[in-house]
């Protein structure tokens, strides 16, 4: 008997530290996922704000280049105006007028 004693108390034994690594695996897996969810936050949250930095930069380079482009254009006819004046062309200035530009 002593024998069989020996052995269901060894297995009761078995039975606990298996029960105590279950637990610590069980602890060991949600910290994992808790700092693998904190971690994706970080990294979602630092995506965010360099996509709304390259956005702002975006942003301001589109509004320089339709700048430059606007006073390109403006420069150009107002070089046309200047031409049509000196030159005294009614169909350059019909056209300069239909254009929204005084010749």
């Amino acid at each position: 008997m002593d024998v069989l004693k020996e052995i269901q108390q060894a297995e009761a034994h078995a039975r606990d530290i298996e029960r105590q690594y279950a637990e610590k695996a069980k602890s060991l897996a949600a910290g994992t996922a808790a700092e693998l969810a904190r971690l994706s936050t970080e990294r979602e949250a630092a995506l965010e704000a360099e996509l709304a930095a390259l956005q702002t930069r975006l942003d301001g380079d589109l509004e320089r280049e339709k700048k430059a482009a606007a006073d390109r254009t403006r420069a150009e006819l107002d070089g046309l105006s200047a031409a049509v004046k000196a030159r005294g062309g009614a169909a350059a200035a019909i056209i300069l007028r239909k254009a929204g530009l005084s010749a």
